[in-house]
């Protein structure tokens, strides 16, 4: 499947559930059905940043991958609605599911786009989505440490896909000037995006899509990693 993006961090980094719940919905407002996948092996959060109350579609989905069945319909029937057109997979407990099986199915069902949250701890799951994406965007934040952070994981990535670039977050009074672009050059990936901080929409939580402040790099980000979402995207934001 084309239209897999995944999204991942340094541990210690944070933004990626917030960005991979942004990217889900914005390109749900396009013209096919997206799956947002929660694969964080250790803070599965996304769909608090959805809007979502709890479920306990991860449970339903760790039995079938237990069984080795992952079907098309038993996707549509385990994903949560999250909104028009975009729906909510957990499998952050299924730890026998694999994710060519996870991506086959997906595109079986009819979903047009995946966005996966692969969170910092890579795993098997998180390897085999990956690996499958048409791009991994590495979340960072523009900080000293941040940078530190990034700089030392992708000197060795754990995670490989296609194609990768950088999403720097959170870019405000404390971003590094200049430091954004010598970390692309030094790895030689292209930054997808750079995302704004803003202190108020923050304490208004994360849930639903992206406010007004992201819009335009969030839009940025969907054109950079789903061209094949225009012309549905043209008009963005």
């Amino acid at each position: 499947m084309s239209g897999v993006v995944s999204l991942a961090a340094a541990k210690g980094s944070p933004g990626v559930t917030f960005l991979a719940a942004a990217l889900a919905c914005r390109l749900a407002e396009g013209a096919f059905d997206v799956l947002a996948v929660d694969a964080d092996a250790e803070d599965a959060a996304l769909a608090i940043a959805l809007g979502l109350p709890d479920t306990d579609a991860g449970a339903a989905l760790a039995r079938a991958a237990a069984l080795g069945v992952v079907t098309p319909e038993m996707l549509r029937r385990v994903a949560v609605p999250a909104g028009r057109r975009l729906w909510l997979l957990e499998s952050g407990a299924a730890l026998d599911l694999g994710g060519g099986a996870l991506l086959a199915a997906a595109a079986e069902a009819g979903f047009g786009a995946v966005v996966a949250d692969l969170g910092h701890l890579p795993g098997r799951l998180q390897r085999e989505l990956a690996a499958a994406s048409g791009w991994l965007a590495w979340v960072v934040m523009p900080d000293r440490l941040g940078l530190d952070r990034a700089d030392r994981l992708l000197a060795a990535p754990a995670l490989a896909a296609a194609s990768a670039g950088l999403v720097f977050n959170r870019v405000g009074e404390h971003t590094l000037k200049g430091a954004d672009r010598l970390l692309s050059e030094r790895h030689r990936l292209p930054i997808l995006a750079r995302v704004p901080e803003d202190r108020r929409a923050a304490r208004k939580g994360p849930a639903g899509p992206p406010a007004k402040p992201f819009r335009v790099p969030v839009a940025e980000l969907a054109r950079s990693v789903l061209p094949s979402a225009a012309p549905a995207v043209a008009a963005w934001p």
